[in-house]
């Protein structure tokens, strides 16, 4: 315990009697001040060592570490986008692919159907030209050089001819489909 003395108004350890005694406590010897510098010492380069450890971790491996994190993430959200994406453009192409399978077989259906309609147009022209000569002969056979839509016949070979017309009509369209009847 430190005593005040009212008149020096110095301090003193309880138990000292002269000052020559408390100078001789307060003054450490020779072996103690190179053992307590060297205690300072070491506490001190160990709370610089603690400190530099603490700035080391919060100024450059926290920070690096939380950047590698945000960089892991947003590789990981790329990813995502980039999967994304290609499953879109995936499905786009196989949308596209359908699509121009069906105008591929529209146009198919279009080119057959109309090869259909020519092949009637044929055959029902050669109907018509088949009726035209036979009627043709047969207006020669009665005495006149050339038929035309004046020359008459008798009812008999006019209904004849008219009837093979029809007939050869009905070939072409139950070969080539008479749900289609062309135009001309």
């Amino acid at each position: 315990m430190i005593i005040k003395d009212k008149q020096n108004k110095k301090t003193k350890p309880t138990g000292v009697e002269s000052q020559s005694e408390y100078i001789e406590m307060a003054e450490p010897k020779l072996g103690e001040t190179l053992l307590d510098k060297a205690v300072k010492l070491s506490v001190i380069t160990g709370i610089i060592m603690i400190s530099f450890s603490i700035f080391n971790y919060f100024t450059l491996f926290k920070p690096q570490l939380e950047q590698d994190r945000l960089n892991k993430q947003s590789h990981m959200e790329l990813a995502l986008i980039k999967q994304e994406s290609e499953d879109v453009i995936k499905t786009k192409e196989i949308e596209i692919k359908r699509k121009e399978a069906e105008i591929s077989k529209l146009n198919q259906e279009k080119l057959l159907q109309l090869a259909r309609i020519q092949n009637i147009k044929d055959c029902l022209s050669e109907a018509e030209q088949s009726y035209h000569e036979s009627r043709a002969q047969v207006c020669k056979k009665h005495g006149l050089d050339t038929w035309d839509e004046d020359c008459t016949l008798p009812g008999y070979y006019s209904n004849k001819a008219e009837k093979r017309r029809i007939e050869d009509r009905e070939v072409c369209l139950k070969l080539y489909g008479g749900d289609v009847i062309p135009t001309n």
